[in-house]
Order: structure tokens, then sequence, then C-alpha cells
């Protein structure tokens, strides 16, 4: 097991934290733009997992279940931190010319547009206002 392999199996493992966290919140909520987050996400899995066969390596089933306690959308925003660490750790392993480097990019990419939707849709401030600090809207 090479490096790449190993960095793109620390992805699933942390895709797989995320979507249980994202399981979390839509059990909680049943919030369509978490559940289409998670979809997404369950696909990208299934895709890694397929690279990694073309490579000849097994990944094992890890989904954890979703916590008892309700995760939040703040618990969701945390997650999405630590999976775009490990999408830069992955995409930064990967050779250019290697067969995922464009598909990390594209799956990054998508989990940023994600992320950025799901704190705009949760932030107390208008986009119109650039998200500035309240307390400089009044100064």
């Amino acid at each position: 097991m090479n490096r790449n392999t190993r960095a793109l199996i620390a992805l699933i493992h942390e895709l797989d934290r995320n979507l249980s966290c994202c399981d979390s919140v839509v059990a909680g909520t049943h919030w369509q733009l978490v559940e289409d987050i998670a979809a997404r996400r369950a696909r990208a899995v299934a895709t890694l997992r397929a690279v990694l066969r073309w490579y000849g390596e097994c990944v094992p089933t890890r989904r954890a279940r979703p916590d008892r306690a309700r995760a939040t959308v703040g618990d969701l925003v945390a997650a999405d931190r630590d999976l775009a660490r490990a999408y830069e750790h992955a995409r930064t392993v990967a050779d250019d010319d290697a067969p995922e480097a464009r598909l990390l990019a594209e799956q990054f990419q998508t989990m940023l547009e994600d992320r950025a939707e799901l704190i705009r849709q949760v932030s107390p401030f208008p986009a119109s206002r650039e998200h500035r600090h309240p307390r400089a809207l009044h100064a």
C-alpha cells in the first residue's frame, strides 16, 4: 500500500464520519440541503472506493452510526473542516497526473460549495452586507 492509497483510505474514513454527522443532523431536522449533501458525499465515497478497487485495494466499510445525541449544523460545519483537511492531504499526496487528481479536485470543490451554501442558509446576516461583523454595520 503506497502513500497515495493510504491518503485515499483516510479520506474515505473522514467522509464516513462526515456522513454520520449528516445523518444525525437529518434525523433531527429532515433538512433537504443536508440530505442532498449526504447523498453527494455518499457518491464520493462510492467513487473513491471504486478508484481503490481499480488500484487493487479494498477498503472495509466503516460507516459510523449517528450519535445518540443529535448533531447540530455547527457540528457539521466543524466536521467539514476536518473533511477539507483530509481532501487537502489527499490532493497533496496524489500525483498531478494520477487518475484521481481531477476527481479529488472536483469533489473538494463540491464540498466547499456545499459548505458555503450551508453557512449561507444559517447565517443571521444578509449576503448583501458581505457578512461583516454586526458592530461594523452600525459604525
